[in-house]
């Protein structure tokens, strides 16, 4: 890493403001803006300059002041400077890019250290609250400079979530595995076991359907009722004649389309024949006065 790399870094975690003795500002944070941000304030440029290119004649219909004037400048020339310390560069070496991709790894490890779950956030179990408070003052500089890191290596990105830290959040809830249910906490959920496969079910020597079980009991109830083995095939016999109706119907339908069919052809057919009769009376006629 040259020095110039390392500089950069440097400056890439610079996220707190540094004041000397007297009180006065010396280092301001770092802090890049998103592709939207300087959008915005760049337009904001641009109209300033548009009210400083007028004319006085064209100052005074707008009830533009001197002092207006020179706070319209000031913050004009503050608000240059900002876009230029600011701005992502787009001229980022190899190196710098390497170093910063390192880095981003390096800030999501840190931040993650004691970050709770999405799970917790959510139902916030006894202690959440203050565990997260706690882990947002000892993670908060990792945090700026993590954003900071991704503005860089994402300069033209419209992504309003590009640096969101909650993309770093880790879960508990894994696939095949319980329920995330807390009992201890606001929002406690439901406890579940239908992420557990049957097979593991059957391994443990659990049975899947237990005698007082809803299955067991409606399975029960269709036995006492006369409608145990044979309720499927009446199920499926009904079905069945509900499709040969079906199908009778379409047959129907289809049989009077193609007699409508056949009756239009032939009323078509007539009166051709009928205008050519007409054509053909015409033509003798006319014949026959010559």
């Amino acid at each position: 890493m040259t020095l110039g790399t390392e500089e950069f870094i440097q400056k890439v975690q610079h996220v707190k403001n540094e004041f000397n003795a007297e009180g006065d500002l010396v280092k301001p944070t770092t802090r890049y803006f998103t592709m939207n941000e300087r959008v915005g304030r760049e337009k904001e440029l641009q109209e300033y300059d548009s009210i400083l290119n007028l004319t006085p004649r064209e100052l005074t219909s707008i009830n533009m002041t001197p002092q207006r004037l020179g706070d319209l400048r000031r913050r004009r020339k503050n608000l240059s400077k900002e876009l230029i310390a600011n701005s992502p560069p787009t001229d980022l070496s190899g190196a710098e890019k390497d170093a910063l991709y390192k880095l981003e790894k390096e800030l999501a490890e840190k931040i993650q250290v004691g970050m709770l779950p999405q799970e917790a956030m959510r139902r916030a179990p006894v202690g959440a609250v203050d565990t997260n408070v706690r882990w947002l003052k000892a993670t908060k500089s990792f945090q700026l400079a993590w954003k900071n890191v991704r503005r860089l290596l994402n300069p033209d990105s419209e992504d309003s979530d590009l640096a969101n830290i909650e993309q770093l959040r880790p879960s508990i809830f894994r696939p095949g595995h319980p329920s995330t249910f807390m009992g201890d906490a606001q929002i406690p959920g439901h406890m579940a076991y239908s992420d557990i496969p049957d097979e593991n079910w059957e391994a443990a020597g659990l049975p899947l359907v237990t005698e007082g079980s809803p299955l067991a009991q409606a399975e029960k109830r269709e036995r006492e009722n006369g409608n145990g083995d044979g309720a499927w095939d009446k199920v499926q016999e009904t079905l069945k004649m509900k499709d040969e109706e079906i199908e009778r119907l379409k047959a129907l339908v289809e049989g009077k389309n193609a007699r409508k069919a056949e009756i239009r052809e032939n009323r078509v057919a007539a009166m051709a024949k009928a205008r050519a009769a007409r054509k053909t009376k015409k033509q003798v006629a006319a014949e026959g006065s010559l």
